[in-house]
């Protein structure tokens, strides 16, 4: 027989003030473990006694230390969300050479807040969920980058797949830096060989393809 996959989603949301303090507690301590000690040591005992509520609380919102990774997925990657929603529309009118810099930056600075908790996200949690709602991220973030791109004249049936291509260089190398080589955000090369390698593309991807040469 198949195992049974635990519940990952909350069992109530915090309406009141007092509510949403407690589960702030309760993530905050979650994300304190994961980061000190790994996710295989991280229970739901440990995250209440470290947030300071009874274990009572704790069940009232999460049943099971997934939920509690879910849900501390689910507020890294809202946050991360809401500051590039709030930059990247601004680059609406800026020329791409000025753009991407900027873009590249945006995304430093989020992976720089708390390089040890993105680590621990990205290296240490398992299953399907945790990649849906990243996937669910990166589809917001193409769609910020096919407006700009629309708007700075590259062919609507090639936009998809620019953003595409964009989006997974800087998220790739954004990410490898936090995992592998953290000193590299600070690096302020870091920024301009990234741009290096995206502008070129981008101001070619404005331009008509040529047609391709027939063999044979």
């Amino acid at each position: 027989m198949s195992r049974k996959k635990p519940p990952i989603r909350p069992r109530k949301r915090p309406l009141q003030r007092r509510a949403q303090e407690t589960v702030v507690a309760i993530l905050d301590a979650t994300a304190q473990l994961l980061v000190k000690e790994g996710y295989e040591a991280l229970s739901t005992n440990r995250v209440a006694d470290r947030a300071g509520v009874s274990i009572g609380s704790l069940y009232q919102y999460f049943p099971n230390k997934e939920s509690l990774l879910a849900a501390l997925i689910d507020r890294h990657l809202e946050e991360v969300g809401q500051v590039v929603e709030q930059h990247l529309p601004q680059l609406a009118g800026v020329p791409i050479a000025l753009a991407v810099p900027r873009m590249v930056r945006v995304m430093v600075e989020l992976h720089q807040q708390d390089p040890r908790l993105h680590r621990a996200l990205f290296s240490q949690l398992p299953g399907e969920a945790f990649l849906s709602r990243r996937d669910r991220l990166e589809a917001s973030l193409r769609g910020l980058i096919e407006a700009y791109l629309l708007a700075r004249g590259v062919p609507s049936e090639r936009v998809g797949l620019t953003a595409f291509f964009v989006v997974t260089v800087v998220e790739s190398l954004t990410h490898a830096a936090v995992l592998d080589r953290p000193q590299a955000l600070a690096d302020p090369h870091f920024i301009d060989e990234v741009s290096r390698l995206v502008v070129p593309f981008l101001e070619g991807s404005c331009t008509p393809l040529r047609s391709a040469p027939s063999f044979g």
